[in-house]
């Protein structure tokens, strides 16, 4: 069974809202470190711990991440004892590329959804066009070459369908659940449209 849940995706993608689904379900939730400042209605403590690039390089000094990037100018970081004690986190791609053997013990999932829906999201921030197109063309340049995950996902489907739980089924294959598009041999997957709530691949 794995021990922790990896979302990954471009700008906008929809991992927030997934890792809120999960806190709401009881799983332990990492709250990652990061220096850039705070969007409106983001949280201290819950979204992110948010601290100045001073205190990043501090805490890289005393060895207390499990992992970190700098992407567009600001730190983002995975504290070790958080990584240690949590179930569910978000991180980028080359913070899955760090996870050496802690990897065999994690479910990446992939939310891949459309260029469109990621760019209106982008719009709703309030950014420029000039600052969508910059962030798309560096996400297509981090995950041209991306495919250490174990699930593709579209975190466009609806509140009203949308659910998502982990199970820990094992020995799962060719999974064919609505959330799971990669069509790929999984660990957990449900289809949000099957009313006993089975995964289809179990069938």
């Amino acid at each position: 069974m794995n021990k922790r849940i990896i979302l990954v995706g471009k700008t906008c993608a929809g991992k927030s809202y997934i890792r809120e689904k999960f806190r709401e379900k009881g799983y332990q939730i990492d709250v990652s470190y990061t220096s850039r400042p705070p969007r409106e209605g983001e949280v201290d403590g819950i979204d992110y711990h948010f601290i100045s690039a001073d205190e990043f390089i501090d805490m890289l000094a005393d060895l207390k991440f499990y992992e970190y990037v700098k992407y567009n100018d600001n730190w983002y970081g995975t504290g070790e004892y958080e990584f240690r004690n949590s179930e569910v986190f978000i991180m980028e791609t080359e913070g899955v590329s760090k996870l050496g053997i802690d990897r065999q013990d994690s479910l990446v999932i992939y939310v891949n959804t459309p260029l469109e829906t990621r760019a209106k999201r982008m719009k709703e921030r309030g950014w420029s066009d000039e600052k969508i197109q910059e962030r798309i063309e560096e996400d297509n340049k981090k995950f041209k070459n991306f495919k250490d995950y174990d699930l593709e996902i579209d975190s466009e489907v609806s509140d009203e369908h949308y659910f998502f739980a982990y199970e820990g089924n094992t020995e799962i294959e060719r999974c064919t659940c609505h959330t799971c598009l990669s069509n790929k041999t999984c660990e957990f997957a449900y289809d949000p449209y099957n009313t006993d709530g089975d995964c289809l691949a179990m069938k």
